[in-house]
């Protein structure tokens, strides 16, 4: 058994530098990490616009509003002007349309009153020169880099790509991770539940989880205790980026998942860690696969996946994300916990009357109770080598994922 800082220093060495690229056409680019550097191709605007529906004019022609000018044309939005402004000129022009030149600012349209005829337009209050007026290159010049290698891509950042005529992009691919549940006991959700028997809730539970951290999850079913059906699963679950094998890494007798990845060809580099729960999870590697055996209890494979395979995730999709670097805030209440062992537990988060974070303690019977996190928010790291934490200490705490929606 190895401390977590140790597995952790190992992990970071085992993750790096295993990021793959792909094509991405922008309506899936959603969250997506991007794999290389993005310039503008235009200036944008491209051509000096109006800001406003009105009358393009030239300021000096204005300064006694109110004052009669003869319109020589009208420009919608997708237009050209055709015609130069002169003095005592005006051009009727839409939002978004190019300025005619000779025109300096626009007057908006609630200022103004067209001529039954449209033949000309009485301007009722004078404007400044570039008033309501965008100049070409004003938000952005050709050739400047909007968005570098690593950018995670939101709504903003996409509709920026199709604005610089990026209809693909390079991106991170996403990595695809098999999720192998093991075990004789494991029912699925819907068949009749036996004697001695439990729901496989972990698949479940792993599968959301390798979404919600931008992989592509594949649960091939339950694989029974026998050496023929899991050593059958392990092979082709390595052909994946990443495998993720809950339940059988313990000491039971039929706990054969060390053996079989051995005889698979896996190096593994830890097996068991100081940690509670999640103890006895296990990290291999083959030359292309990084492979995770988990705890079958349900919060101890959570909590392994969110300190161990949650960073790797990240990583593999171009994103810098150090293993163990998690946000602080202070103990509500004094919590006794193991000496040997960083402890995880659930708590919630609130603020306290100076407006920092505060981790309160909710009602938890162990790695098997997964129904306590749903009151929580965050599982608090107390540190190994003390018998009890004081109330107010500064710890380290991991977040559960929430709901998208409040």
């Amino acid at each position: 058994m190895i401390p977590m800082e140790k597995a952790l220093g190992i992990l970071t060495r085992r993750i790096r530098r295993r990021t793959k690229t792909q094509e991405v056409p922008l309506l899936s680019c959603l969250d997506r990490v991007l794999a290389e550097s993005v310039k503008s191709d235009l200036d944008l605007p491209p051509f000096h616009r109006s800001a406003m529906d009105g009358f393009a004019v030239r300021a000096q022609d204005v300064k006694r509003a109110p004052c009669r000018l003869q319109v020589v044309e009208t420009v919608h939005a997708g237009e050209v002007p055709k015609k130069k402004l002169h003095a005592g000129q005006a051009c009727r022009i839409m939002t978004g349309a190019p300025l005619p030149k000779g025109a300096d600012a626009v007057v908006m349209v609630e200022r103004t009153e067209l001529a039954s005829d449209g033949a000309s337009v009485v301007i009722l209050e004078k404007v400044e020169p570039q008033e309501n007026y965008c100049p070409r290159g004003e938000d952005l010049k050709k050739g400047r880099r909007i968005l570098s290698a690593g950018a995670v891509l939101d709504p903003v950042s996409i509709g920026m790509l199709a604005t610089v005529g990026r209809p693909v992009v390079s991106c991170y691919r996403r990595p695809k991770v098999t999720i192998l549940s093991t075990g004789d006991e494991l029912v699925a959700p819907g068949e009749p539940l036996g004697p001695g028997k439990i729901r496989n809730s972990n698949a479940f539970t792993l599968a959301e989880l390798v979404r919600s951290y931008s992989g592509d999850p594949v649960v091939p079913g339950i694989v029974r205790d026998n050496r023929r059906s899991l050593a059958a699963a392990v092979r082709a679950g390595l052909r994946s980026d990443v495998l993720l094998l809950s339940g059988g890494v313990s000491m039971g007798a039929l706990d054969l998942v060390p053996e079989i990845l051995s005889n698979a060809g896996v190096k593994t580099h830890f097996h068991r860690v100081a940690i509670k729960p999640a103890k006895p999870i296990l990290f291999g590697t083959t030359d292309t696969c990084l492979v995770f055996g988990l705890p079958g209890n349900p919060v101890s494979s959570l909590i392994g996946f969110l300190v161990f395979v949650a960073p790797t995730l990240a990583n593999l999709q171009g994103k810098k994300v150090e293993p163990g670097h998690w946000p602080t805030a202070r103990l509500g209440v004094e919590t006794r916990t193991s000496p040997r062992l960083t402890e995880f537990r659930p708590h919630t988060l609130a603020r306290d009357n100076r407006g920092a974070y505060r981790l309160d303690p909710v009602e938890y019977n162990g790695s098997g109770h997964l129904a306590s996190l749903l009151s929580a928010e965050a599982m608090a790291v107390l540190p190994e080598g003390v018998s009890k934490v004081p109330r107010g200490a500064l710890v380290s705490y991991v977040s559960l994922p929430q709901p998208r929606l409040a």
